[in-house]
């Protein structure tokens, strides 16, 4: 709400949701079983995956944006958001891959290009 500026009132319009519930959401000090809908319509509200929230209630990392939206009554649900996460994590795993293949790769120049005393040991056995 904070990052969005809107105040209690405008999110209760705009999620069509209770401001009870909505307090009750933001407070987090009553724990009841919510509507995979009531969740979405806040979720929407602020802007976030339509199943962020019911994610967090699941105990789940909340989704991103860009993660898919499935079918909440399908059995398949749990099983297709773990290969959401899964192909997110194999792509943060490339980058990180490429990041290091790159910083291999300065190195090497670095080594290759750096004379006298203080040119970089990199032999393990060292």
């Amino acid at each position: 709400m904070t990052e969005l500026d809107i105040n209690l009132a405008q999110l209760v319009k705009k999620s069509q949701v209770s401001k009870l519930v909505i307090r009750e959401l933001r407070e987090g000090d009553v724990v009841r079983k919510r509507s995979p809908r009531t969740l979405e319509a806040v979720s929407v509200a602020l802007e976030l995956h339509p199943q962020y929230l019911w994610a967090i209630s699941k105990g789940e990392p909340p989704l991103g944006v860009d993660d898919p939206v499935v079918s909440m009554d399908d059995s398949t649900t749990v099983f297709e958001l773990f290969i959401a996460r899964v192909n997110k994590l194999e792509k943060r795993l490339d980058t990180i891959d490429l990041n290091g293949k790159r910083m291999e790769k300065s190195l090497r120049w670095l080594i290759e290009n750096t004379d006298g005393p203080n040119k970089p040991d990199l032999d393990p056995a060292g």
